[in-house]
């Protein structure tokens, strides 16, 4: 697999957080379907007890990192580079009422044989939620790890966990690409676990770790035709 360049993964992680419905939209229309949309979703979202996010940076300049317990989005990029190794880490993660989401990656590069480490990225995610009413969710899981070199490594992990009845929902170890709907009930509390390392620990080498993992609230049926009506106006006003 071809190593991920980190100005690309950030683009792709300011379009995956930042993006609305389309801006053509008539004005009208959109703001019409957004607030049936929000009626009713408001009794159909997550509830969030608690939630720890955290990244860190070991180099030969020390151990860089950040964390949080705050039930909030959370932002942060560590990097070092010198002229025989370069690299960094990054986790953006988003808490909503209908979406969660958590993305990551670390990629560390060094030239020279004579290098001698420590070198490496770290980024984990935890959230505990629940849900105010039985509803619908899609899963949506893309991770991805590759290395070379002797003292090279990288490892990811996903893991979806009902609490209440002690049942791991869905987990993988490794690259993956998943896409499925699921149940979540109202009165159970669920965990949502996400981790990744990369390290190049000596000589010359390269390491890389990527995760995008989202649940989203599926809409109901009505609210889905609401907004396919409004698809609707919007092509027949063009």
């Amino acid at each position: 697999m071809p190593a991920i360049a980190p100005h690309s993964l950030l683009e792709s992680f300011h379009q995956s957080f930042h993006q609305s419905f389309p801006q053509s939209f008539p004005l009208a229309v959109t703001a019409a379907a957004a607030a049936i949309f929000v009626a009713a979703s408001a009794d159909a979202g997550f509830i969030y007890s608690s939630a720890s996010r955290s990244i860190s940076l070991s180099s030969p300049a020390g151990v860089s990192g950040a964390s949080s317990d705050a039930l909030s989005d959370f932002f942060e990029f560590r990097s070092y580079s010198t002229p025989m190794v370069s690299g960094g880490v990054q986790q953006a993660s988003t808490l909503g009422v209908d979406s969660l989401s958590f993305g990551a990656f670390a990629q560390l590069f060094s030239s020279s044989t004579a290098f001698a480490g420590p070198f490496g990225g770290t980024s984990a995610s935890s959230v505990v939620f629940s849900v105010d009413s039985n509803l619908i969710a899609g899963l949506n899981v893309g991770t991805a790890i590759q290395q070379s070199g002797a003292a090279a490594s990288s490892s990811v992990s996903v893991v979806l966990r009902d609490l209440t009845s002690n049942i791991v929902i869905y987990s993988t170890s490794t690259t993956a690409s998943d896409s499925f709907e699921l149940e979540l009930i109202e009165g159970r509390n669920y965990q949502f676990e996400v981790a990744g390392a990369a390290s190049v620990n000596s000589g010359a080498g390269s390491s890389f770790m990527n995760y995008s993992v989202s649940i989203t609230v599926v809409p109901a049926p009505g609210v889905l035709a609401t907004f396919g009506l409004a698809a609707t106006v919007r092509r027949r006003r063009r």
